[in-house]
Parts: C-alpha cells; structure tokens; sequence
C-alpha cells in the first residue's frame, strides 16, 4: 500500500535548503542547526531531536560508513522535513 500523503512523497528537493556536514560536526548536531537555522529560531528552542529519531544511529550513519554505505534517511523534526545522506549532505524543507 502506498501512502500518497506522506512527507517524503510530497517533498520537494529542490525547495529544501541544503546543508553540507562539517567533518568536525556529528550529524545529529549538524541537523539540529539546520533545523534551527531554517526555523529562525536558537537550537535549544526546538525539540529534543531524539523525539523525532534515534541521535546515535544518524551520527552512526556518516561515523560508520566511511564511503562504503550509501544510505538516506528522512524524517519529520517538528514542521520541517529532513534528509539526512551519507555523503554528508543534510536537506531541511520547512512545512
């Protein structure tokens, strides 16, 4: 069965606002800045990302894969929509 409502099918990649991982940043980190950045809002406002998904496994997913595994997981934080990829890219689409 196919869910025509959800997030992943109706986001846009191309509206997303792209963010590229730093090599000194963990990934649930840099995704909680996105976030925030895209929302105009501090990081400590939004909240906990381990609400939304499991912190160690997204850092695990840039930490683990050394260029071996190439993997996408996407996910609503709060109103906005994100992906995060192994090759360290992190899209951010606001709701």
């Amino acid at each position: 069965m196919t869910d025509t409502h959800s997030p992943q099918n109706e986001f846009d990649h191309e509206s997303a606002v792209r963010y590229e991982l730093d090599a000194d940043t963990e990934t649930s980190t840099a995704v909680i800045e996105a976030v925030a950045e895209t929302a105009g809002c501090d990081p400590l406002d939004l909240e906990p990302l381990g609400t939304y998904v499991n912190p160690d496994a997204l850092d695990a997913l840039s930490t683990g894969s050394q260029g071996k595994l190439d993997a996408t997981v996407s996910f609503l934080f709060g109103d906005h929509y994100v992906v995060v990829r192994s090759d360290g890219i992190i899209l951010v689409h606001a709701d």
